[in-house]
């Protein structure tokens, strides 16, 4: 008796067995994680605004890493399919990137330039997701560009983050944007390689993406926490 289940017919090629798994684990501790400072942040706040800095923020770190761990994880029956999905996944990270940024500025910069930078942030963020839509194919060294620039365009706003930030916030946002850099960089290198099998040069890029983002994770907690206490 036939299978009535089809292998795929298109996919891209062997992978490490660990590819994607991680983002897929992450994915669900910081789901929890972010309902808990959704639920804190509208229980302690009065301001409105930060409590839908922290929503956004926190759909568009679990968007991403859930996307990541589809689009990585499983096979495609089609070179349609594994384009729309690296498309997405491409794209998620710029959103992401943004998003960030959004309870950053919103719970812990006081200038009066800080919606122009967070505004010019989204816009960017916006356009590298036109990009990935039309462009999927572009060389890889333009999407690191892109996200690097991307990712340290706070540095406009430097003076209003360490007027606002707490000395930890801003140590754990620097050593986090470090290493999203270093990921970055080692992304576009393909290296360190430690095993093609299990843990490749990508793997490495999603572990320090999900190290950098668990230290603003915190940073984020942090700024939450001081916004309420010492602002309401």
């Amino acid at each position: 008796m036939k299978s009535r289940f089809k292998p795929p017919v298109f996919d891209r090629g062997p992978r490490p067995q660990l590819r994607g798994h991680l983002h897929s684990e992450a994915a669900w501790f910081f789901g929890g994680s972010g309902v808990a400072l959704i639920a804190f942040a509208a229980a302690t706040s009065r301001a409105s605004w930060l409590t839908f800095a922290v929503v956004i923020y926190s759909l568009c770190l679990v968007g991403m890493l859930a996307t990541s761990a589809t689009y990585h994880r499983f096979p495609w029956r089609s070179e349609r399919a594994v384009v729309a999905w690296r498309r997405a996944d491409h794209a998620a990270i710029a959103v992401f990137i943004a998003g960030t940024y959004t309870p950053v500025f919103i719970g812990a910069s006081d200038s009066p330039q800080r919606f122009i930078i967070l505004g010019v942030c989204w816009i960017a963020a916006l356009l590298a997701v036109a990009l990935n839509v039309v462009w999927i194919d572009h060389p890889r060294w333009l999407s690191v560009t892109v996200y690097l620039v991307l990712g340290w365009i706070a540095v406009f706003d430097l003076g209003g983050l360490i007027e606002g930030l707490t000395v930890p916030a801003m140590v754990l946002i620097l050593v986090g944007g470090a290493i999203y850099s270093l990921g970055a960089l080692g992304y576009a290198l393909k290296w360190p390689n430690p095993s093609e099998r299990w843990f490749g040069f990508h793997e490495v890029f999603h572990a320090a993406t999900i190290v950098a983002a668990g230290l603003h994770h915190i940073a984020i907690w942090i700024v939450v926490f001081e916004a309420v206490t010492v602002g309401g």
